[in-house]
């Protein structure tokens, strides 16, 4: 377990579950998740087995990112300066707990 914390730089915690990580920032140091309005159909550099998508998890943009040989990544639009991101190896089991996470937010 790591917390950073700083007026100047913001938030940034990390959280192990056994096989998913989450990783939470908040504040102005740490920046807005950009989500792109599409997604283009051509994977540009990324190798075969990658690509990623624009989803709703409970309501907030996210991008959801596969790679082959990588831990996916969900990264979710939570406010202004907030982004939670959950890894891990099951797709299903990473959006079920991001969803869970944003639902106990409310």
């Amino acid at each position: 377990m790591l917390d950073v914390n700083s007026e100047d730089l913001g938030r940034v915690t990390y959280r192990d579950y056994g096989s998913i990580q989450v990783i939470l920032t908040q504040g102005e140091g740490t920046g807005s998740l950009y989500i792109p309005e599409s997604v283009n159909g051509s994977k540009g550099v990324m190798p075969s087995g990658s690509g990623y998508e624009v989803i709703e998890i409970a309501g907030h943009n996210a991008v959801i990112e596969e790679h082959e040989y990588l831990p996916m990544s969900l990264a979710v639009d939570v406010s202004k300066d907030t982004v939670l991101t959950v890894e891990g190896t099951d797709r299903e089991n990473v959006i079920r707990f991001a969803r869970e996470i944003l639902r106990e937010e409310k």
